[in-house]
């Protein structure tokens, strides 16, 4: 309880409340989720609001904020003490894999426990079936490759939904809102650029912004091929982007920096409503 308190004092509110669930201290977690779910809501992240509402028993606060927004599915609370962000990358492994389809190499995410992945067109190309690297929890545990079948694309869009040909049950990822983000909001893109796995670049939101059909998040975090397809998270280990594209200056002396974008999972959610969770 000494260390708990030590950690609110501190305000690391989830370390101390990852406590308080260990050891039982019922009325401890519930004033403790309160507290984060009012922190939260303060700062206009309704959906994790909700869940720490939820956590602390508060339900009619709850309620109203899922009236208000439109928040109709069931939201978990995200654990990332001092919004850490190698806990974060730690949290959501097992949930980023690598795809190859034929040439092609790129990045996905796991939206659903049967292993429906979200990545880009242009990663799959024109392959009905593809190659899925699968991760453990932790870099001890060997990676597993297993098939996929595309089963639904969107190229005007560049997005893809792939169902991973297996029984077991995965590990999803928690969508979030590109909504609720704000600029100067910090970032953290995981994926393969150049092959190179698990790799992870942190950054801020710089803008929001429509490109033809797509509707994109800039950032400054960085992104190279085989980022492609793989998840933007936001502070709180929620997905709010699928990275896509950056944009390279016409000069090759000098050129441009920091200009990548991702596609809203708001986006993705509207397009492919019967794969999302």
């Amino acid at each position: 309880m000494a260390v708990a308190g030590s950690l609110v004092k501190s305000d690391d509110l989830i370390g101390a409340l990852k406590i308080y669930q260990q050891i039982n201290a019922v009325p401890e977690t519930r004033e403790t989720a309160l507290k984060i779910a009012r922190s939260y809501q303060d700062n206009k992240k309704y959906r994790q609001a909700v869940a720490f509402y939820e956590l602390a028993g508060r339900t009619q606060e709850a309620e109203q904020l899922r009236q208000a927004f439109n928040i109709n599915e069931e939201v978990r609370p995200v654990m990332l003490a001092a919004r850490s962000t190698s806990e974060l990358v730690h949290q959501v492994r097992a949930s980023v894999v690598l795809v190859r389809a034929g040439n092609n190499l790129g990045s996905g995410f796991i939206v659903r426990e049967d292993g429906v992945v979200i990545t880009n067109t242009h990663v799959v190309g024109d392959q009905p079936n593809v190659t899925v690297r699968v991760y453990g929890k932790d870099s001890s545990e060997t990676a597993r490759e297993l098939e996929g079948r595309v089963v639904e694309k969107r190229e005007d869009i560049d997005l893809a939904v792939i169902q991973i040909q297996s029984g077991d049950l995965f590990r999803p990822v928690q969508l979030g809102r590109a909504s609720e983000l704000q600029i100067g909001d910090s970032v953290v893109a995981i994926g393969a650029p150049e092959g190179l796995e698990q790799s992870v670049t942190q950054g801020i939101v710089s803008q929001f912004r429509e490109m033809g059909e797509k509707k994109v998040i800039q950032t400054d975090a960085a992104m190279n091929p085989g980022n492609s397809g793989g998840p933007l998270f936001n502070a709180q280990g929620e997905v709010v982007g699928v990275n896509t594209f950056k944009i390279i200056g016409g000069n090759p002396n000098t050129p441009s920096q920091g200009l990548n974008f991702a596609i809203t999972i708001d986006q993705v959610l509207e397009l492919f409503p019967k794969h999302m969770p």
